[in-house]
C-alpha cells in the first residue's frame, strides 16, 4: 500500500473579499431561493458559481440561512434580494401617501383613520428602506472564505473553528465562511472526508455535489464519486440526506451503520453490519465476514467508485470471508478472485466477475475465432 502523508500544518487559503455581485445575479438568487427560477436562471447561477469558489460558498451559506428563516415567505422577504422590486414598491407607497394627503377634507373619524394608515405606510417604508440598505451592504461585501485542500499524495486532519474535526482523503477540498460564523455551520466538500461534529445549537450542514447532509449526530464519512454519486456512511449518531433541490421535509434519516446513497436525485439507504469498510482509506484494511458476494461487490462500488456486475447471477450466493491490509483496488480485486476461485475483467470503472472455468472457455473461443478468421 502506498504511504500516506499526514500533514500537521494547516494550510488555509482565504479570499478576503468576493467580487461585487451584479444586480442580475441577485435577481437570479431571488428566483432560485423562492422556487421560481427558470432554466435560464439555473444556467446563469451555475455559470456564476463556477467563476469563483467564493461564489459557491456564499450562495450555499445564503441558502442555508434562507431555509433557517421561519418567515422567508413573508411580505417583505423579496426586498432582501430584489432591489428593483423594493424600489418600485417604495415609490408606489410614497405616491399613494401623497395622493391621500392631497384629497379633499374628510370627516374627523376618517382623518383619524388616515393618520393611522399613514403611520403604517411610513413604518412599511422604513422597513423596506432597511431591507434595501441591507441588500446594498451585502452586494459589495461578503465574509472571507477559508479553504483546505489535499494533493493526490496526502491526507489531512483539520480542526474547524467550532472544535469539530475533519479528516480529508486525497484529492479533496473543503471550504467555509471564515470562523464558521453565521446562523448555521455550513461546509462545502468535494472529494472524501470523515467528520466528527461537535454539538452545539447551530445546525452543521455539508454541501457535497448535489447532496445536502445535515448533522444531528456525531461521526460519519462522505464520499463524492466521479459520477456525482454521494455516499454517506454513518459511524455514530444521526444525520439527514437529501438532494439540494428538494425540500428539507423530504430528507432521509440516517442512523448508526446506515449507508445513504444519493444518485441522480434519488436517495437509497441500506443497513450494514459493519461500517468500518467504508473507512478503509483511514484504517488501511478491509474485513469481510461470511458476506454474500452481491453485498461485497456493492460495498466495493461505494468504496472505490466502480460499477461491478456478475456474468452469472448464481455468483451472488457465494460468501466471502477475508481480511486484507492492501486497500488499493487492484490488490483487493486480486485477493477476492483468489479467495473465491473467480476471475474478473476490468475496463476503466467497469468490473465484470466470472467463474474461472467459464472465463477460460470464453478466452479459448476468442482464440479459435481468431484462428478461423485468419485462415
Amino acid at each position: 500500500m502506498a504511504p500516506i502523508l499526514l500533514c500537521n500544518q494547516q494550510r488555509a487559503t482565504k479570499n478576503v473579499l468576493m467580487k461585487p455581485i451584479e444586480s442580475d445575479i441577485w435577481i437570479v438568487l431571488t428566483r432560485v431561493l423562492s422556487g421560481e427560477a427558470g432554466v435560464s436562471d439555473e444556467q446563469r447561477l451555475e455559470q456564476w458559481l463556477k467563476e469563483d469558489p467564493a461564489n459557491r460558498t456564499f450562495f450555499e451559506d445564503l441558502k442555508a440561512q434562507w431555509e433557517e428563516t421561519p418567515d422567508r415567505n413573508g411580505a417583505y422577504s423579496s426586498f432582501l434580494f430584489d432591489r428593483e422590486s423594493g424600489v418600485s414598491r417604495l415609490r408606489h407607497k410614497i405616491r399613494n401617501e401623497k395622493e391621500a394627503q392631497a384629497s379633499p377634507a374628510a370627516p374627523p373619524s376618517l382623518i383619524s383613520h388616515n393618520r393611522v394608515a399613514g403611520w403604517k405606510v411610513a413604518a412599511s417604508i422604513l422597513l423596506v428602506m432597511g431591507f434595501i440598505a441591507a441588500w446594498a451592504g451585502m452586494r459589495f461585501w461578503s465574509p472571507p472564505v477559508t479553504s483546505y485542500e489535499t494533493s493526490n499524495m496526502e491526507q489531512r486532519i483539520i480542526t474547524l473553528p467550532d472544535g469539530s474535526t475533519v479528516r480529508m482523503n486525497k484529492d479533496s477540498r473543503i471550504s467555509f465562511r471564515e470562523g464558521l460564523s453565521g446562523s448555521t455551520r455550513t461546509v462545502t466538500l468535494s472529494g472524501e472526508a470523515f467528520f466528527q461534529v461537535k454539538h452545539e445549537d447551530r445546525p452543521f450542514i455539508i454541501h457535497a455535489g448535489e447532496a445536502v447532509i445535515r448533522d444531528i449526530g456525531t461521526s460519519f464519512n462522505i464520499k463524492q464519486g466521479s459520477s456525482g454519486r454521494i455516499v454517506v456512511a454513518m459511524k455514530e449518531g444521526r444525520a439527514t440526506l437529501r438532494a439540494k433541490n428538494s425540500d428539507r421535509k423530504n430528507a432521509s434519516m440516517l442512523t448508526k451503520n446506515d449507508v445513504g446513497i444519493l444518485d441522480k436525485g434519488q436517495v437509497a439507504i441500506t443497513k450494514q453490519e459493519n461500517i468500518q469498510n467504508y473507512l478503509s482509506w483511514i484504517q488501511g484494511k478491509l474485513v469481510f465476514k461470511n458476506m454474500p458476494f452481491d453485498k461485497v461487490i456493492r460495498q466495493l462500488d461505494h468504496i472505490f467508485g466502480i460499477q461491478s456486475s456478475l456474468a452469472d447471477s448464481s455468483l451472488a450466493a457465494l460468501h466471502l470471508t477475508a481480511y486484507t491490509q492492501n486497500t488499493s483496488l487492484d490488490e483487493v480485486l486480486d485477493m477476492i478472485a483468489l479467495s473465491l476461485n473467480l476471475t474478473y475483467q476490468r475496463e476503466g470503472q467497469q468490473v465484470v466477475w466470472r467463474e474461472k472455468e467459464n472465463w477460460s472457455k470464453i478466452q479459448q473461443k476468442k482464440r479459435t475465432d481468431t484462428t478461423v478468421t485468419k485462415e
